[in-house]
């Protein structure tokens, strides 16, 4: 009862008053209305949303008032402005208006809003602030002067510094919490600041990025420079170009941030001491480095031993190196995806990558028909299910079922193998496979999970592939017995 009296009031201010003002129980009210109520209320043309899109987040706090699906909208000013409605009788000590929640634009106009109040409001700043930083500049200058009020700001966004006033720029706990969060913010930080060596260590210290607004006299102090790299290798960009030539600035560079390369010296981009300390850092820096050392074997088998894509930056004369990128596969066999198509389609090198004992995380269709190719690549990839299985359940003492879990059923069984259905189901293959291995019983089709006398062979081969057979639901015991090899023991 009491809530239609408060409904009905509302629908008369609507009615008889171009601006009319909400109290704080009437908008309580309208935050527990369904969507119906709602478009009886300000009618159909006035909501902007369906009904399946009537929810939004909070939109104020009033003490412990949480308002909340007050109306369907993709902009205040589309409900104050249009509809009229202002925000009456309340404290604004204790509004806490939730900037983050609303589809509002950031140039809002509070005045028009009718809460230009809020701009002088220190309880209200320091809540905007902390969630949007550039509510500082929205912020009255007694605001703007605040440390409080600047110090939460800044920490939400350092570039929030622009906004403070003169003297807190030349703050140094403010412009230190602004160049923490933001290094780009300390250019907007007092040339005071930007000019005093101690307190610039300082603040390359905790964002080196900062070296970038610092005096240019600073710029070129080796001490500011070593600090400034040390925390961030970028920040050798700004470094004066001396420094871009010093081989000790460069390494630490390079050794916080492999692609700092990028602003070594040309002299120094061919150094493999320096290139070297980069792709262990980085592989990306072999991309990075002179073409000279991209034909270097040391630092190309060190770039392609993090990421085997490394390859696709190493010369030309080495992609088509046999030898040098069996070597490359054998450090990553990701290399495999990367080398080049004389290699790719050179039959004897892949079979020689295969009997290396590498799996070949594709292949060439052309190769899946190749019975040497693929008999060796499913041998290894059964090589490696059983080392998986020693690794997690014989040493970790892991149960079967983890070991099934993260090894066979999540893919690595056939990881990227996309493995002939021909040859895995091809009987005399699989069962000449299972000989040599018996966990190759794992890459068998379906139609040969049956087979009583491939389960005998890789049993024989392997006992341990029994706690896979146990896992599933063949009846391997039946299995064997039917195929009269009954010669070994069957223990569970």
């Amino acid at each position: 009862m009491v809530q239609d009296n408060i409904l009905e009031n509302i629908r008369k201010k609507l009615k008889d008053e171009s601006n009319c003002d909400l109290t704080i129980s009437e908008l309580e009210v309208l935050s527990k209305c369904d969507y119906e109520t709602i478009v009886q209320i300000f009618g159909k043309d006035s909501v902007a949303r369906t009904p399946e899109e009537i929810t939004i987040n909070t939109i104020c706090y009033v003490g412990d008032l949480d308002i909340k699906e007050l109306l369907p909208t993709y902009n205040l000013n589309y409900i104050f402005g249009n509809l009229g409605i202002r925000i009456s009788n309340i404290n604004l000590d204790n509004l806490k208006f939730v900037r983050n929640s609303l589809n509002i634009s950031r140039n809002v106009n509070y005045e028009e809003l009718g809460l230009d109040e809020l701009l002088d409001n220190k309880s209200y700043m320091l809540y905007a602030v902390k969630r949007y930083a550039d509510e500082l500049g929205y912020a009255s200058v007694e605001l703007k002067n605040d440390k409080e009020v600047v110090l939460e700001a800044v920490k939400s966004n350092g570039y929030a510094l622009r906004y403070a006033s003169r003297d807190l720029k030349s703050d140094k706990e403010v412009v230190l919490e602004a160049a923490r969060e933001e290094g780009f913010a300390f250019a907007f930080a007092s040339d005071e600041l930007k000019n005093d060596k101690k307190y610039v260590l300082e603040i390359v210290k905790v964002n080196g990025i900062a070296l970038e607004s610092a005096s240019e006299m600073l710029k070129k102090d080796r001490e500011v420079v070593l600090e400034a790299v040390r925390q961030n290798g970028y920040a050798l960009q700004y470094a004066s170009n001396e420094f871009q030539k010093d081989k000790e600035v460069v390494l630490e560079a390079v050794r916080q941030d492999g692609k700092a390369l990028n602003y070594a010296s040309v002299e120094l981009k061919n150094d493999k001491e320096v290139v070297l300390e980069a792709i262990k850092q980085n592989y990306f820096a072999l991309y990075l480095a002179s073409e000279e050392l991209k034909n270097d074997k040391d630092i190309v088998l060190e770039a392609v031993k993090s990421n085997g894509y490394a390859l696709a930056f190493a010369s030309e004369e080495l992609k088509n190196d046999n030898e040098f990128v069996l070597e490359a596969i054998k450090q990553n066999s990701q290399v495999l995806k990367y080398i080049s198509e004389k290699l790719r389609n050179d039959r004897k090198f892949i079979l020689e990558v295969v009997k290396n004992g590498i799996i070949p995380s594709s292949l060439p269709n052309k190769y899946h028909d190749d019975d040497e190719i693929m008999f060796e690549s499913i041998k290894n990839l059964a090589i490696l299910l059983k080392k998986h299985y020693i690794s997690l359940v014989i040493n970790d003492k892991r149960p079967f079922a983890q070991y099934y879990e993260t090894v066979i059923q999540s893919g690595l069984a056939h990881r990227g193998l996309n493995m002939s259905r021909k040859y895995t189901s091809n009987r005399e293959s699989m069962l000449e496979i299972v000989k040599q291995c018996g966990w190759a019983y794992v890459l068998v089709s379906d139609n040969l999970k049956n087979d009583g006398e491939i389960i005998y062979e890789a049993i024989k081969q392997d006992e341990s592939i029994k706690d896979y057979l146990n896992w599933t639901n063949v009846d391997w015991k039946s299995l064997i017995q039917e195929h009269n090899n009954t010669n070994i023991s069957f223990k569970k």
